[in-house]
């Protein structure tokens, strides 16, 4: 009869546990996953001008470590309109890729990027945005903006 006792204790005790034992088992994986999936975006600004015409400007910034996936959106004014600007990209060991005047998008992953970019590893540390201005129109100023995603996602950021 003690062992029935004991026996039926446990049957009405493990169905009151399991939905704790699930949370406890289920959130902390779950919670890591979506703070994982999260994106870190840094926006880099500036204006060109005539002045600028020929040089190049190189903006840093911060790559923390285990980002997997870095997506870079670039705009700027007067764009056709006599202004040209090249974006190009350098790690903190070396050259990533330019565009010249054709992208407004690009990405690196370790193993695969947007055409004129290298893909490879994604260290750790101080990036440059790299921005030649090899035309400007005459009186013009053009806006430009950079748009970086980091990630730990290896998929595109839709």
């Amino acid at each position: 009869m003690r062992f029935h006792l004991v026996l039926l204790s446990f049957i009405v005790a493990v169905p009151a546990l399991v939905p704790a034992l699930a949370t406890a088992l289920v959130l902390p994986h779950a919670a890591t996953q979506a703070a994982a999936a999260e994106a870190t975006t840094i926006t880099l600004s500036g204006v060109v001008t005539t002045a600028d015409k020929g040089n190049y400007q190189e903006r840093a910034f911060e790559v923390p470590a285990a980002v997997t996936r870095i997506d870079v959106d670039f705009a700027y004014d007067n764009r056709g309109q006599g202004t040209e600007l090249e974006v190009g990209l350098f790690d903190s060991q070396r050259f990533r890729g330019t565009s010249r005047f054709s992208k407004d998008h690009f990405h690196l992953t370790e193993f695969e990027a947007t055409p004129s970019y290298f893909a490879g590893p994604l260290p750790a540390g101080t990036w440059r945005l790299s921005l030649g201005i090899p035309s400007i129109g005459a009186g013009q100023s053009s806006k430009w903006t950079a748009t970086i995603r980091l990630s730990t996602r290896s998929t595109p950021i839709e």
